[in-house]
């Protein structure tokens, strides 16, 4: 059997000169780890069944493209392209190759190739012997509208996809908005530069149903000319509908006085709260007839200072990115020195890997937590618990909360993250896991279920 050298499949290079491996991977395809007598017969092996029914994707057509490096697969439906998989927890991110696949089952037939071996073995070999291993190209790329990594095969289709472009109208529309809050514009200066229109906050005791508040807004010009001041407005939608404006249309602003423009009211009506808007404000410079709009933010509080102080955010809320799991070869893994209080404990070892049937990890890999659960309970617990069923009931249980167990851990392993929270809390177990909700059928059923036919159940509690 021909084998290609695995540092010449890493590096495209082999420095070691002894080394009696295959070093030319023209002919070779990586997918299937299987060498070709020429190129010709690379090309018709990679649009062969034995080829490509492994890795064809689902529901769509082929088209196989070959070089003399590699076997490129793309998946291209008939009628419409197909989005591609967002970073989310079901992608897993290969820290090794630094190389982001859309599901396990991607990941799982790069770590059987003979790449991804090499690399590993690369890896360790440089921790043990205290080396920096450089790392790999990425095969991704970061979309900072969108927060998320998208794989390069997939950019094309992610900038054209719906949610991208409705991310990208969103960053449009908040930079034309902070474009109209400039200092100057037309040498016109308007006030409420910092901080915009801010009524601050309003007892709530002091409040009646005619109370209202009115602000002034005041503009000058800097230079020549004359600014023509045409008409004030909120930025669409008006939701708050507390805020008002009362002014003179038509107003000419032709010295450097200070011009009143628009009175802005707010009318709590007795309602607590934080409101907020934008109130647009038009102009036309009459020497070049070009009109532009300055913009000012409006900010109101209703209630009570002492509770307004109370909560108050002790830190800025960063919000719940998108992640993605890390894929890791446990061989790989450095485990160092055991602590000395763990040296002192001779019944400490470590557990064997938890073996999950793959029925029940392929039915847990897809979908929703809805989802999941109907199906399990479709097709596992259709059937009330008895004395007859409830081994195999409770064995699918703990397989069910042992893989709900493993995807929190490695949504948390997020690498450059010092953080071991997911939502800002660490919970003892993933309480609102896809297995919960089956669980609560059994809970129902042990509560309830003390013993039959002489045989006493117990009542722990899953």
């Amino acid at each position: 059997m021909l084998l290609a050298c695995r540092q010449q499949l890493l590096q495209n290079s082999c420095d070691n000169a002894a080394c009696t491996l295959i070093h030319d991977l023209s002919s070779y395809c990586r997918l299937c780890s299987t060498f070709l007598q020429s190129r010709d017969l690379l090309r018709d092996h990679v649009c062969a069944k034995k080829h490509s029914t492994p890795h064809r994707a689902p529901k769509s057509r082929e088209r196989l493209l070959a070089n003399a490096d590699h076997a490129l697969h793309v998946a291209i439906k008939k009628k419409e392209i197909a989005r591609p998989a967002l970073s989310s927890s079901s992608s897993i991110l290969c820290a090794s190759c630094n190389s982001l696949f859309p599901n396990k089952e991607e990941f799982q037939i790069h770590t059987s190739g003979d790449s991804h071996k090499a690399r590993v073995d690369q890896v360790r070999q440089a921790n043990s012997a205290g080396r920096r291993v450089q790392s790999l190209p990425p095969n991704y790329r970061s979309c900072p509208l969108c927060n998320i990594l998208i794989r390069l095969q997939d950019w094309d289709a992610h900038t054209v996809d719906p949610r991208h472009q409705r991310n990208e109208q969103n960053v449009t529309f908040r930079e034309n908005t902070l474009a109209t809050e400039r200092p100057q514009q037309h040498e016109l200066v308007v006030s409420h530069l910092d901080g915009g229109v801010d009524f601050g906050i309003i007892e709530a005791r002091d409040l009646t149903p005619d109370t209202a508040l009115a602000i002034t807004v005041t503009a000058a010009l800097k230079g020549q000319g004359c600014i023509h001041f045409e008409r004030a407005g909120f930025t669409p939608p008006n939701t708050t509908r507390r805020f008002e404006v009362e002014g003179q249309n038509n107003v000419y602003i032709a010295d450097q006085a200070m011009v009143n423009i628009v009175t802005v009211k707010f009318k709590p009506f007795e309602k607590r709260g934080r409101y907020q808007n934008r109130i647009e404000l038009h102009f036309r410079d009459t020497r070049s007839n070009t009109r532009f709009t300055v913009t000012r933010p409006l900010r109101a509080t209703v209630g009570l200072q002492a509770d307004l102080t109370a909560l108050e955010p002790v830190a800025p809320f960063a919000g719940n990115a998108k992640t993605h799991r890390i894929g890791y070869d446990p061989s790989s893994i450095l485990m160092g020195d055991r602590p000395e209080p763990l040296n002192t404990i001779p019944s400490v070892y470590a557990f064997p890997e938890y073996p999950i049937p793959s029925y029940i990890s392929k039915l847990l890999e897809s979908g929703g937590t809805k989802k999941k659960s109907d199906q399990l309970r479709k097709r596992y617990f259709a059937q009330p618990p008895s004395a007859d069923n409830h081994g195999r009931l409770w064995s699918i249980l703990l397989h069910v909360e042992e893989h709900q167990m493993e995807r929190p851990h490695q949504i948390r392993y997020v690498r450059g993250s010092t953080s071991l929270s997911q939502r800002s809390s660490v919970p003892s177990r993933p309480r609102s896991c896809g297995a919960e909700a089956v669980s609560d059928e059994w809970r129902r059923y042990q509560s309830h279920f003390g013993h039959r036919n002489g045989i006493w159940w117990g009542r722990t509690r899953c």
